[in-house]
């Protein structure tokens, strides 16, 4: 009847059936054993299903019924009024069930659950307590909120999912555990409530992070403080507000976030004290900063031969590719190259490290330094006025300013 819902098991029926097609009137039982059914848009479907459904009249009740989820225990109860405009009220008990949240995460919670209304208008209310949250190899934090913002979308077509109202209280139990991988003795608590509908929820609420270690876009951190706050009561939209702390190649980094995911602010402190450029070139690469004379004296340059350096701007360039879709995420960076050259009489290469934001269509800001040398900066803005005409800007590392006019014409 419906290509949306598969079920499968036994059915005993012991009924009478009184009345007319458009208002028919049942009397007796249904008997389910080892039932499943199956919705496409829910991600958890209903097993080993027993239980009985006692009709009467236009009514049918629920009785004894149990059935698993998710690897728990479900308990329902309620009833189906089968009438002009068919009502329905049921109430679910949930115990241990693993519902996956999206791909590469999954909770385990124990739920009270009421659906009631109709087809065209019902409401999901509740409140549901968080036992333990997993996560799968190579998920990491901020990948799951980056998916966790979708964009909003309209509704092509009425269906249950877009009239079902939400209203959930979710919150953490105190003996919450996090396990995966890639986060291990995280602790934090949790006190959201789900609104919306169930195609397009929204949360409002707080999420606090007390400590632990994540992975947090490709690094790993330890957690200092944190806070995932969620206002928008339209979209999940989740805004950070976190300390989080790593050290690569013997450098202390703290990273402060805030801000929407989409857009957020980062403020960094490095202990020894390091430039923006290096701190970036540090966690994208994990190249050790020259220009710091302790860590120049702890780790002693490496004399490179030209075959090396040319193997070493091919790495540099492999390098840079998947971490440029990292740092447009983290630093609002489009392109990121690293280029290690040399000059004449000299043996070792100069790392040349060129970040490219596109802020409009027609302006693109260009930002290139030496990470051994913080003073040779050369920023780059052009404008595109049309197809044949654009103008470039740039102050170069001598501190000279100028204005190019360019003029495209292509030959057939």
């Amino acid at each position: 009847l419906n290509h949306d819902f598969s079920s499968s098991g036994s059915l005993t029926v012991a009924a009478t059936a009184r009345g007319t097609l458009a208002k028919p009137a049942l009397n007796g039982t249904v008997q389910l054993k080892n039932a499943s059914v199956n919705y496409t848009q829910f991600p958890n479907g209903i097993s080993n299903a027993n239980g009985t459904v006692e009709f009467s009249g236009n009514t049918a009740s629920l009785r004894n019924f149990t059935a698993e989820t998710g690897g728990g225990k479900l308990t329902l109860t309620g009833f189906l009024l089968l009438a002009d405009s068919p009502r329905f009220g049921l109430r679910a008990s949930a115990s241990n069930v693993r519902v996956d949240v999206q791909q590469g995460v999954s909770i385990v919670a124990t739920s009270n659950l009421n659906l009631a209304g109709t087809s065209a208008a019902s409401t999901l209310s509740g409140n549901a307590v968080i036992d333990r949250i997993n996560y799968a190899p190579r998920t990491d934090l901020g990948s799951i909120l980056t998916r966790a913002a979708p964009a909003v979308q309209g509704s092509s077509a009425p269906s249950l999912l877009d009239n079902m109202k939400l209203d959930v209280q979710v919150t953490t139990s105190d003996a919450l555990s996090v396990q995966s991988a890639l986060a291990q003795a995280v602790e934090g608590t949790a006190n959201l409530r789900v609104q919306g509908t169930a195609s397009q929820p929204s949360v409002l609420g707080r999420v606090t992070l007390t400590g632990g270690s994540l992975t947090f876009f490709g690094n790993s951190y330890t957690v200092d403080s944190g806070t995932i706050s969620f206002y928008n009561p339209f979209r999940i939209e989740p805004i950070l507000d976190a300390s989080l702390e790593t050290n690569t190649e013997g450098v202390d980094v703290t990273l402060h976030v805030t801000g929407p995911i989409d857009n957020m602010k980062l403020s960094y402190t490095s202990d020894p004290p390091l430039q923006f450029e290096e701190i970036i070139s540090l966690l994208a690469t994990g190249k050790t900063p020259t220009t710091d004379p302790t860590l120049l004296a702890n780790n002693p340059p490496v004399q490179q031969s030209f075959t090396q350096m040319g193997e070493s701007a091919v790495m540099g360039q492999a390098i840079a590719n998947p971490v440029a879709s990292r740092l447009q995420r983290v630093f609002g960076v489009s392109q990121l190259k690293i280029n290690p050259e040399f000059t004449n009489g000299s043996s070792t290469p100069q790392t040349t490290l060129t970040l490219q934001q596109q802020i409009t269509k027609n302006v693109t800001f260009t930002y290139i330094t030496q990470v051994d040398n913080a003073n040779a900066e050369t920023i780059r803005v052009e404008f595109t006025l049309n197809p044949e005409w654009s103008a470039a800007a740039m102050r170069d590392e001598n501190g000279i300013f100028s204005i190019n006019f360019f003029y495209k014409r292509q030959f057939r």
